[in-house]
């Protein structure tokens, strides 16, 4: 089952409502997470995320802007109720102080406001450029694109070398692609 990022949102809220916490997360201010994160978990970095992830547990902190990131069920399951030196533990000083310190960044509303500038047209000009983001705009992965267009990683990351199709970059310089592109691309396609 597709679960819309709305639909993540509403739920997430609801279960802060229910165990009567802080409820404030809104949609724009999750697609600016996730978008921070280039669509990936933001404990290991290596895999699309797939669930919201209160970083402390839901039932102590809420779901507001300072307490939610994206994580891949690995990491979840892995994470459970765990807060303080049991994160630590889990996913080394470092992570969590990045993940941490990321979240005391944030502000209420700040979903509008995206930190990513403009990248050239040419991937070679500035290889570590950041991304235009449209607000609502869907981001994938780089494993996530090429599964949807057919090609390898590899080939996706020859062709950004190549200046042939782009990726972007969040502001840790991970790699990923915009719906706008992959739609793009398809059209593209079709007038071949």
């Amino acid at each position: 089952m597709y679960i819309t990022e709305d639909q993540r949102v509403k739920t997430h809220i609801e279960r802060a409502v229910v165990v009567g916490t802080s409820a404030t997360l809104t949609l724009a201010e999750w697609q600016r997470t996730i978008t921070d994160f280039g669509g990936m978990c933001a404990y290991c970095l290596t895999k699309p995320f797939a669930v919201m992830e209160h970083f402390v547990p839901v039932e102590i902190a809420g779901t507001h802007v300072k307490n939610c990131v994206p994580a891949c069920t690995g990491c979840n399951g892995k994470k459970g109720l765990s807060t303080g030196d049991g994160l630590v533990n889990l996913f080394g000083k470092e992570t969590i102080e990045r993940i941490a310190s990321y979240l005391h960044s944030r502000k209420e509303g700040d979903g509008g406001d995206n930190p990513l500038v403009n990248r050239t047209e040419d991937c070679n000009n500035n290889p570590r450029s950041l991304a235009p983001i449209i607000e609502g705009d869907a981001v994938y992965s780089p494993q996530q694109f090429a599964r949807f267009i057919g090609y390898s990683v590899l080939t996706l990351q020859r062709w950004d070398r190549q200046g042939i199709l782009c990726a972007y970059r969040t502001p840790t310089h991970r790699r990923f692609y915009t719906h706008q592109q992959l739609t793009a691309y398809f059209e593209e396609d079709k007038t071949e």
